[in-house]
Parts: C-alpha cells; structure tokens; sequence
C-alpha cells in the first residue's frame, strides 16, 4: 500500500513457498500492508509469515503488516495453505 516502499515477489517453488523482497529506499520510516491475493497464488490462502532476516513470523492470511525504518529490506517466507 505504500509507494514508497518497493517490493518484489518469487515464487512460488515446488514447496508452496513465496518469498518477498521489501526494501525502504528512502530517508524516513515507511509503513503499509502488502495484500495477498489468493486467487494468484492458485486460489491457496497463506497460512502464515517469517522474515528471514529477524525471525519474526506473523499470521499471513489477508496480508502482512509491515514498517521499514529508513534504507531497511526484509525477505519474507509466506507459506501457502493445502491445496483446495
């Protein structure tokens, strides 16, 4: 949701992982919500999150909140759901 922070997506790969890449590029504290689509991940919800960097997980199942002080990147794990 933020414009000002940029964010890549991979994935996923044969184990139902998606992997982003967030990067806040500028000289102040960025905030915003990356929403997640299911239907462009083959109608799979995201069970939940891990930032590979910290540790931290999070419960990713309509998005994932996130605040990036200045030049700070994350690499985010999602893990998608059983197949419908």
């Amino acid at each position: 949701e933020s414009e000002k922070i940029y964010v890549e997506r991979f994935g996923p790969d044969i184990d139902g992982k998606v992997y982003i890449t967030l990067l806040n590029d500028t000289t102040t504290k960025q905030s915003g919500k990356v929403r997640l689509d299911p239907l462009r991940f083959f109608a799979r919800e995201f069970q939940d999150s891990t930032e590979l960097i910290s540790g931290k997980a999070q419960e990713a199942r309509a998005g994932i909140e996130i605040t990036l002080e200045p030049q700070q990147a994350e690499v985010i794990e999602l893990k998608l759901g059983p197949r419908p």
